[in-house]
């Protein structure tokens, strides 16, 4: 019970609270994309080689099948989806997205981190100075004054 309700209360702070410094809007994927896919292929002929190597004949001839699938679902993928993903820029899409903006409707505010309080939900203690350790043997006479106004070598 604790941990679902956990769940849910990161969950809805990581989606809504948490806003990134900058937004790249998905430029990068494509090329990640290709990058992934090159590193299964790879993956696929080191583990095709491996298997002709051992002898695992009816291996080999099955992981050797996959290498056509791979580079199939690549070119399936790039004649689907790419030419639709360069059609609308990131610009344009931004600009869609800040015009539409629940935010920017309600306080003239562009992006959510323009209306944002950086301390807002900064927890209290976390603001408070470092304290000293008490010194052993002196546990007893504790001053909180003491304590207070004492450096921490960092």
């Amino acid at each position: 019970l604790f941990f679902g309700f956990g769940y849910l209360v990161y969950k809805h702070h990581c989606l809504y609270i948490l806003v990134p410094a900058s937004e790249s809007g998905g430029s990068l994927f494509p090329a990640l994309y290709g990058y992934m896919l090159s590193g299964l292929s790879f993956a696929n002929v080191t583990m095709v080689g491996y298997m002709f190597i051992k002898g695992g004949y009816v291996q080999f001839l099955l992981l050797l099948g996959l290498l056509p699938l791979v580079e199939g679902y690549r070119r399936h993928t790039r004649e689907r989806y790419l030419a639709k993903s360069e059609i609308l820029g990131r610009e344009e899409a931004v600009a869609l997205d800040r015009k539409h903006s629940p935010q920017a409707n309600k306080s003239g505010a562009n992006t959510p981190s323009d209306c944002f309080e950086r301390d807002l939900f900064r927890q209290p203690e976390l603001g408070h100075e470092p304290v000293a350790p008490t010194p052993m043997g002196q546990a007893d006479e504790y001053d909180p004054e003491a304590a207070k106004n004492a450096k921490v070598d960092a």
